[in-house]
């Protein structure tokens, strides 16, 4: 997976060099919302718990699996 570190208007793959050849664009384009996407980690892993809490509250998955979810 590659990385961004937004700085301004710049944009610093943390993998440039690392590759000999040059990364695909479809993998450029799937990355690309990376700094958007770190700005909004807290509300992901509070969504991804909430949602794990639900699934083991309405049967979809055992309550001790929901648990499990929540410890990881």
């Amino acid at each position: 997976m590659l990385f961004y570190i937004s700085q301004g208007e710049y944009d610093m793959k943390l993998w440039a060099g690392r590759f000999s050849k040059e990364i695909d664009k479809k993998t450029n384009d799937f990355n690309s919302s990376i700094s958007f996407d770190s700005r909004m980690y807290k509300e992901d892993i509070e969504g991804s718990i909430a949602h794990a809490e639900m699934i083991g509250e309405v049967g979809i998955i055992d309550k001790k699996e929901s648990n499990s979810l929540l410890r990881a």
